[in-house]
């Protein structure tokens, strides 16, 4: 929860491409989405806080040594908790977990076949799409994409495709006032 950042209209991305950790703007259409899914993590939240008040999130590295109330506070709790708790695999603890990243393939996979779009849409894809369309300056959409070269950056832009010109519109300036001689 900690990694909304209202004020800034802000998400923080942790461990994303490179391993890097990153700020990406929290869409308009996404805020009431995501507020929802707040208040449906909130619940879930206080429902291991009542039933099962020793089961917390997992936390990197040592911060739930050196903060033992951590996994419990609400500040670490995650936006898309899983639906069960399981037992963590390092530590051996019973522990709620996130959704897994295979959860969101499965579902882009599925609304793609819904509108007829199978095989042609995945979350690389829209990854691709964002960094092609964006209106951002090339060092912000470097950032955003996480990126360490500008050059990696610059060959989502096509560049030479966003100034290129019609041939057709050579006709009307050379004074056809809009008729195309046939």
């Amino acid at each position: 929860m900690k990694d909304i950042l209202w004020s800034e209209n802000q998400l923080v991305i942790r461990a994303g491409k490179g391993a890097k950790d990153r700020r990406v703007p929290i869409p308009a259409s996404c805020v009431d989405p995501l507020r929802n899914q707040m208040e449906t993590a909130r619940r879930i939240w206080e429902l291991d806080r009542k039933q099962s008040p020793g089961v917390g999130v997992s936390l990197p590295f040592q911060l739930a040594r050196k903060y033992p109330g951590a996994p419990f506070a609400w500040q670490w709790f995650w936006i898309f908790p899983a639906a069960n708790h399981c037992v963590h695999p390092r530590t051996r603890q019973i522990v709620r977990f996130h959704l897994l990243h295979d959860l969101l393939q499965r579902a882009v996979r599925e609304a793609a076949i819904k509108v007829g779009l199978d095989g042609l849409i995945t979350p690389h894809v829209l990854r691709h799409a964002y960094a092609t369309h964006s209106r951002e300056p090339i060092e912000a959409l470097r950032e955003l994409m996480g990126h360490a070269s500008i050059i990696t950056t610059a060959g989502y832009r096509h560049a030479a495709i966003e100034k290129a010109t019609n041939p057709l519109d050579d006709l009307l300036d050379r004074g056809t006032e809009g008729r195309i001689a046939g």
